[in-house]
């Protein structure tokens, strides 16, 4: 039970430092697209109907909605992955009380993002995509301290991880 729950909290950490990966990606994937169009003719063109500004909007609000999709789906996911997680603990007799602490500590986070942070950042970032940026749009700050959250709880998370991972890694087998 002790390999379950530690391949279940490695597959944990390695998604979350994916879906970081991606969220990132997805929107800098946008600057690449538009400074590589003068080297394909077929996207120049395109882009030229639609304007430079309206295509990085455009662009910028795909990735803006594959990435609430990848972070809700991912919430989701986190929460099954914990269920295993939990079960593998409690009902596999491990009985370290550094493991099953770091393990609700990372629980009680992901209910927290995938309950509250992300539906509200998803909610409000909707509204900000066509929103002119001058001034800034109403709740823009709101938006930025909740996706601060987000960020700093899952450092939180992947740090109880590592911890439950090298404390259970040290369990007699």
């Amino acid at each position: 039970m002790k390999t379950l729950v530690a391949a279940v909290l490695g597959a944990w950490l390695l998604g979350s430092l994916v879906i970081a990966f991606i969220a990132t990606q997805n929107f800098r994937t946008v600057d690449r697209v538009l400074r590589g169009a003068s080297e394909r003719p077929e996207l120049a063109e395109r882009l030229k109907r639609v304007g430079t500004a309206d295509a990085r909007l455009l662009l910028r609000h795909l990735a803006s909605e594959m990435n609430r999709f990848y972070f809700r789906a991912w919430g989701w996911s986190q929460l099954l992955l914990a269920l295993v997680a939990l079960v593998g603990l409690w009902g596999g007799g491990i009985h370290d009380r550094v493991v099953r602490g770091s393990v609700l500590v990372m629980v009680a986070i992901v209910l927290i993002a995938a309950l509250h942070i992300t539906p509200e950042v998803v909610t409000i970032g909707r509204r900000f995509d066509f929103a002119p940026r001058d001034p800034p749009p109403p709740d823009f700050a709101r938006f930025w301290r909740l996706h601060m959250a987000y960020t700093l709880l899952d450092f939180v998370k992947l740090g109880m991880g590592v911890v439950a991972l090298f404390r259970l890694a040290r369990l007699p087998s």
